[in-house]
This record gives structure tokens, C-alpha cells and sequence, in this order.
């Protein structure tokens, strides 16, 4: 047996088990986990990724297994230490547990000369948040600098699954997997067994994630809506979410209506300053114009500002036909809040648009938000310009707003009304 290795034998026909305490190469034995997290690591960063605002990843739960930081509990059918060949075998539902994470295989061999570790058969390995990976055939060298795993998949958070023919670890910062698929969508039915083709997914020749320089890299990657290619790209990337703030492509947005027809719209953030960002979104239809939706947000000492907007050149159109005269058509909606001293706050509400029926015709999310103090209405825009004073014993407001109403039937230029109110909150107009 290796130093520090312990067996525990219970009765006959019992399985073995096995607890290794902490030295370098016997934490190698769980080693083989380590390739499936690097390797699924850029799927997974992909995933987080590309959605719309980059969010932290939740820390893992704790679990607690009674094992040491260091130590290794591996339990097996049989296990086999040939001291001339200077090999270590598990075979028979062998299953290796180390810092909240499972390893389960067919076969587990490690030589104590090289240091490599090689898993064969049915490969899992289950983290601590939940996610899981499998393979059939992985093998991870003595540092875990290196590590090559074949028939890799993966099963993460959010129901998002990725397939690779190969994920290599080729270094401690670089992670590559070829022949890869990435989606967040079912791929069965119903009942869990019968596969289904993804509603969209990304199929890619190789994906290549540098955590040095916080990118992941695509190459030959094709958007596939319901199994059918819909767009090609030789080459690109987007920031790993370990970046703060990076430029790179958002999550695709693809959808179907009668009016537009097919919708691909691929977001572009592009991180301008620390302070400040713009989303560049074109929304690409196959029965109408182009659409470009712009959003910039940016964060000052006092306050902030968050606009956003649209543009297109085309004629108005319903389900069935294109009617009237070509024109520019948009809109606008756009906040801002400033603190000029503890007491005083100013600030603007934006929002207006060039048809009553444009945000429905284009499907312009988040629309009905507040960006002021008087409320949202899906019946009408409403732009605000703003004043507010409170302190510990009174509250004072003064305001000027305009209307612009949504309905279509309704011919409406606009109304301005001004308004303040004393300590009480009751306003009235001026």
C-alpha cells in the first residue's frame, strides 16, 4: 500500500474502502474531477455569461462529509496495489469523494511512479451545487496542469447542458473543448427519456476559455433554432464571468410572430469605462426592416443615468400587410436620479415613441418601469422632470410631467401639467 493510506475491511464480501490522508499525489487520485470542472468550466462560464447583466456565481454549499480539507475517502469493489508495477486499480463501482465533491467510475488506476491518475467506464462527477459531469475516459497528469477527458458532457445550473468529444485542461488558465454543443434548453421531453432537438443551441468546433485573460473563445460556431442553422460565425468570444466588466456578445434572443416574422437579435456589450456601458442590440427580421436597440448606463459621484432607445426605416405593418409611407420610426426611454446634497435630489424620466403600437410591433421588453416618482402606466408615457427636498421634518416636491398615450385611437399631442406639494405629500397643480 502507498504512505498514509488506510483500509478498512469490514466482513467477507464487503466492499473495500479506503481513506487517504493528505499528501500531493494521493489528492490526485480524486484528481480526475478536476479535469470535468475545468473542462465544463467554459460551457459554464459560457452559460452565466451570456445573460443579460452579468451576475456573481452563488458560492457552492458547504457539505459537510466528514472528511478533512485534504482528506480522501475511496470505497470499490476491489482494489489492487501492485508494488512492481507501481499501480494502484479500483475497480467495481468505484466512487472517490474529496472537498464536497463525488467522483463515481468503473475503473480507477493510478501510477505512483508518473503520478497520472486514469478513470475508464461510466464516469461521473457529481460537485456540491449539484452540477454533473460524465465522460467515459479520463486521464490527469501529476500537477494537474494537464488533463485530457473523452465523451465529455455536463448537466448544470439552469437546466443547461454541454457536450463535447473531447475536454482538455491544457494548462493551469487554458480549458478547451472540441466539438462542442452548448444549450440551455430541454433536450427531452416530457417524460425525461425521449430526446427532443433544443430550441436553440450552439454548436462549435472548438471553445477555448483563458481565466488569465478572463475570454472565452469560440471557433466556427453555429446557432441552431430547432435543429436548423441560423447564423455563422468564424470566430467570436465574450468575458468570463469572473471578469468585473468586459466587451463581449450576450445571449442571442430568437423568437417568432406573425407580423415580423423570424427575430434574431444578438446583443453586444461593450464596456466603455469603469462608469459606463452601451448594449448594441440589432434585431434582424425576416418579413420587415432591421431594428437597433441602443442602451447606455452610466454611474457619476452623484447619481446615474440609464437610456435607452430604438430606430428602423420601414412602414407600418400588421399580421398580414405592409401599409403607409416609409418613415424613420423610434423611441426613447430613458431615467436619472442626482443627489446634490443630502436633502435635495433632481432627476428626469424620458419616455416617448414615434407610434403608439411600435413597442408592440417590435417586442421592446422592460417597458413599464418607474423612472420617477410618479408611476408607470401601460396606458401612457409619461416624461418627468423632477425636484424633491426632505428632511427630518418635512418632504416637498415639485414637478413637470407629459403625457403621450399608447392607445391607437387616440390622437394625442402631448399634454404638459406642473405640479408640487407641501410637507403632507398632497399635490396639486400650479
Amino acid at each position: 500500500m502507498t504512505r498514509q493510506a488506510k483500509f478498512a475491511i469490514a466482513g467477507a464480501g464487503s466492499r473495500v474502502r479506503r481513506i487517504a490522508c493528505t499528501t500531493t499525489r494521493q489528492a490526485l487520485l480524486f484528481g480526475v474531477a478536476a479535469l470535468a470542472l475545468h473542462g465544463a468550466g467554459a460551457q459554464a462560464k459560457a452559460a452565466k455569461s451570456l445573460s443579460a447583466t452579468p451576475k456573481a456565481a452563488a458560492a457552492a454549499p458547504v457539505v459537510d462529509d466528514g472528511l478533512g480539507p485534504h482528506d480522501i475517502y475511496m470505497e470499490a469493489d476491489s482494489v489492487v496495489d501492485d508494488r512492481d508495477q507501481k499501480l494502484v486499480t479500483a475497480t467495481g463501482h468505484v466512487e472517490v469523494r474529496y472537498q464536497g465533491r463525488t467522483l463515481r467510475a468503473d475503473k480507477v488506476t493510478y501510477n505512483s511512479v508518473t503520478g497520472v491518475t486514469h478513470a475508464t467506464g461510466a464516469i461521473q462527477i457529481i460537485n456540491a451545487d449539484g452540477t454533473v459531469e460524465y465522460s467515459h475516459d479520463v486521464e490527469l497528469d501529476d500537477q494537474f496542469r494537464t488533463a485530457v477527458s473523452l465523451g465529455f458532457s455536463a448537466r448544470m445550473q439552469g437546466d443547461v447542458t454541454m457536450v463535447a468529444g473531447a475536454a482538455i485542461r491544457r494548462s493551469e488558465t487554458i480549458s478547451e473543448l472540441n466539438t462542442a454543443l452548448y444549450t440551455p434548453c430541454a433536450i427531452c421531453k416530457a417524460d425525461g427519456k425521449t430526446p427532443k432537438k433544443p430550441s436553440w443551441s450552439i454548436q462549435a468546433k472548438r471553445i477555448i476559455e483563458d481565466r488569465q485573460h478572463q475570454v472565452i473563445y469560440y471557433k466556427s460556431a453555429i446557432i441552431r433554432v430547432l435543429g436548423v442553422p441560423v447564423f455563422y460565425a468564424p470566430i467570436f468570444w465574450h468575458p468570463d464571468p469572473t471578469a468585473k466588466r468586459s466587451s463581449g456578445l450576450l445571449a442571442p434572443r430568437i423568437e417568432y410572430s406573425k407580423r415580423r416574422g423570424v427575430s434574431y437579435q444578438q446583443p453586444y456589450y461593450w464596456a466603455i469605462s469603469p462608469y459606463s456601458d452601451l448594449t448594441i442590440t440589432p434585431q434582424i427580421n425576416t418579413a420587415v426592416n432591421p431594428f437597433l436597440n441602443l442602451h447606455y448606463r452610466e454611474q457619476f459621484y452623484s447619481g446615474s443615468i440609464d437610456l435607452r432607445g430604438g430606430y428602423t426605416y420601414d412602414q407600418e405593418f400588421d399580421s398580414h400587410n405592409k401599409f403607409g409611407a416609409k418613415t424613420s420610426r423610434s423611441y426613447i426611454l430613458g431615467k436619472g436620479a442626482f443627489t446634490l446634497d443630502p436633502k435635495w435630489t433632481v432627476g428626469f424620466g424620458a419616455e416617448r415613441v414615434t407610434d403608439p403600437t411600435l413597442f408592440r410591433r417590435y417586442s421592446i421588453p422592460q417597458l413599464f418601469t418607474d423612472r420617477g416618482p410618479f408611476p408607470t402606466d401601460t396606458d401612457r408615457l409619461i416624461s418627468q422632470l423632477y425636484a424633491t427636498r426632505q428632511d427630518n421634518q418635512s418632504y416637498s416636491s415639485i414637478a413637470a410631467l407629459s403625457f403621450q398615450s399608447l392607445r391607437a385611437s387616440v390622437l394625442d399631442h402631448g399634454t404638459t401639467v406642473t405640479t408640487q406639494s407641501n410637507d403632507t405629500g398632497q399635490a396639486f397643480p400650479v
